[in-house]
């Protein structure tokens, strides 16, 4: 009897040990965009930025004495990759995603997280068909039309006739609603007639040729809805074109690839985004100096949003002192407002954000503030 007795007390002893051993271990978090092809910019700088993130977490003491880990996966901006990197998170053991980035996988992969009940945190996902819905899926960036707004108040302000809109079909779960917006937006406080021309981004482009029909329409406003990357070629081709318009961007193309890539053929593009990059603010400042001092360019949205992300999950993290997705979704909800990097936001309880956008031009290579 005395010897079953020692034996259960070892075994007990065993379990205990075994479970304090196992909950010190890191907590595995996942990070997934597109790192690699077109567009690529915004999936790596939001990789850089959710990095920045997991090293300040971890170096004030984790998250419950435990160390965050980022397992890092690259979904090469398309649907079925997307869903296959997320198996590969889930089958490590990642019950939190941040990611994906951008609006055309987002149908897929949010099924999958809703189905293996993955809490999916998006820096920049801003389809609207994603609104209002109670999910497995926050984002930090609001809905597109937030972005078509401003941008057809502003085409408004302009004056502009003959609009045309550029879009690549790669992503038409972000641009269709923006274009449809305007579309509607314009008809009601004018006739401003409005082309839209939309090309493959996997196939050889011919940036001459769309531009050559561009000043052929005669049009005196473009609204370019593409990656920065293939903005700047856009820019780069008006240029020697000498087609000279006013030309309206969404946050997408907003980063440094457009300033590095354009040089000075992108000077007086107009573009929205949700960071006022000059920023005084002194925890803003100190991000800016430290990520330049990490990867050697200055931040861009989708990195300061990435950060956010990762530290609105660890904020809930830490007050419910749990990691289960629901649990961690439930308390994001019920905390509602949050202080990040770039100023403060809110999110709903369908886990949508609220933040302000601003209207910026770009002048001597840097995005200048416009209006609020």
């Amino acid at each position: 009897m005395v010897n079953l007795i020692r034996k259960f007390t070892f075994t007990i002893s065993f379990l205990m040990l075994f479970s304090m051993c196992a909950n010190q271990g890191d907590i595995l978090i996942g990070y997934v965009g597109g790192l690699t092809g077109i567009g690529s910019e915004l999936g790596r700088s939001g990789m850089y930025g959710a990095l920045l993130a997991v090293e300040d977490v971890n170096a004030a003491g984790g998250v419950m004495g435990r160390n965050i880990r980022l397992e890092i996966k690259d979904d090469k901006s398309n649907s079925e990759v997307a869903v296959k990197v997320d198996q590969e998170l889930y089958d490590l053991g990642c019950r939190i995603i941040i990611g994906h980035m951008i609006s055309g996988v987002s149908q897929q992969a949010v099924a999958f997280a809703n189905e293996r009940k993955i809490l999916m945190i998006s820096p920049t996902i801003a389809t609207d068909a994603l609104t209002g819905i109670d999910d497995y899926f926050i984002r930090l960036i609001p809905d597109n039309l937030t972005q078509a707004q401003l941008i057809s108040k502003h085409i408004g302000a302009s004056n502009v006739n003959r609009l045309a809109i550029i879009q690549t079909s790669s992503n038409l779960a972000f641009s269709q609603a923006i274009i449809d917006f305007i579309r509607n937006d314009l008809s009601k406080k004018g006739a401003v007639k409005i082309d839209t021309i939309t090309y493959d981004s996997g196939k050889k482009m011919d940036y001459f040729a769309i531009t050559q029909q561009l000043i052929a329409l005669k049009v005196d406003g473009v609204v370019i809805l593409t990656p920065a990357d293939e903005t700047s070629r856009f820019a780069q081709v008006f240029k020697l074109s000498n087609f000279k318009t006013n030309v309206f961007l969404p946050a997408w193309a907003m980063t440094n690839d457009l300033l590095h890539w354009s040089g000075k053929t992108a000077e007086g593009f107009y573009g929205v985004n949700y960071v006022n990059f000059d920023s005084q603010d002194e925890k803003f400042v100190v991000f800016k100096q430290r990520y330049f001092q990490y990867y050697g360019n200055q931040p861009t949205f989708s990195s300061i949003l990435a950060y956010e992300s990762v530290m609105v999950a660890v904020q809930a993290m830490q007050s419910v002192k749990s990691t289960i997705p629901l649990r961690v979704k439930t308390e994001i909800l019920k905390i509602k407002d949050f202080v990040g990097i770039s100023g403060k936001f809110k999110i709903d309880s369908f886990g949508d954000v609220k933040r302000d956008i601003s209207l910026f031009q770009i002048e001597n290579g840097k995005f200048t503030k416009v209006s609020p």
